[in-house]
């Protein structure tokens, strides 16, 4: 693939220098990208991208051997100076966050999740049996972080930063604010799902007057405990009935 203005753009946005796209360039193609791949819902320039951030750009690649797959790319103006402590990041939370190919300073190769966004699935659920069977799906994702002491740091508002495959597992993307360290993953998704989305009270027709009052107390015990984990899923699936 000859890498046109188009692409050039894409590779150091939003400063468009020609050098650096080109070494990222060089790179990925040592690495086994043939392609950048015109593809997403978001315009730069003349083609369409994954994603646009605050500190990258996201795009749909092939490689020559593994098929599909997605490229984050460090922005010129970003504030972070290097990709690699979300890469790592990311390396120690597979299985839960895609498997990742390749990783520098400027660019992450990753493994291509087909699906949507934790978002879309909630906007598009109809039953209580699939809004419980979304949460548990999600909360036990993020307990499996919490275990490895592994911080997302930006699950409070989930909506982006969580895929639910084609398959229908769960995969959690941009790490670039997390860290390892104590975390409590689990408390931040679930106050979105349960507290602000209000999945149970909409699609389970939730009538206790003290239901709310009792997720904020089960997320306040709940510290990484697995008994009283297990007591917080025993709570999602009671008003399943």
């Amino acid at each position: 693939m000859r890498l046109d203005n188009s692409w050039i753009k894409v590779l150091s946005y939003p400063k468009g220098d020609i050098v650096r796209s080109l070494r990222i360039w060089d790179a990925l193609l040592s690495y086994g990208v043939r392609e950048l791949i015109n593809y997403g819902q978001v315009r730069i320039g003349n083609v369409n991208v994954l994603g646009k951030g605050h500190s990258s750009i996201v795009v749909l690649a092939r490689h020559e051997s593994l098929g599909l797959v997605v490229i984050k790319i460090r922005r010129t103006d970003s504030k972070t100076p290097t990709l690699l402590h979300e890469c790592n990041l990311m390396r120690k939370s597979y299985p839960i966050a895609p498997k990742i190919f390749y990783c520098s300073d400027d660019v992450i190769v990753r493994e291509y999740v087909k699906g949507e966004y934790l978002s879309d699935v909630v906007d598009k659920i109809k039953s209580c049996k699939e809004a419980v069977a979304l949460i548990l799906k999600v909360l036990g994702a993020t307990y499996w972080l919490d275990l490895n002491n592994i911080d997302h740091k930006e699950l409070s508002i989930p909506s982006k930063h969580i895929l639910i495959s084609k398959e229908g597992s769960v995969k959690i993307i941009d790490f670039e604010s997390g860290r390892m360290g104590s975390a409590c993953n689990v408390c931040r998704v679930a106050s979105w799902l349960i507290i602000r989305r209000g999945l149970l009270r909409k699609h389970c027709k939730v009538k206790d007057g003290k239901f709310l009052e009792r997720v904020i107390e089960l997320l306040r015990d709940y510290k990484y405990s697995k008994e009283n984990f297990k007591k917080l899923l025993s709570f999602v699936i009671r008003h399943s009935k």
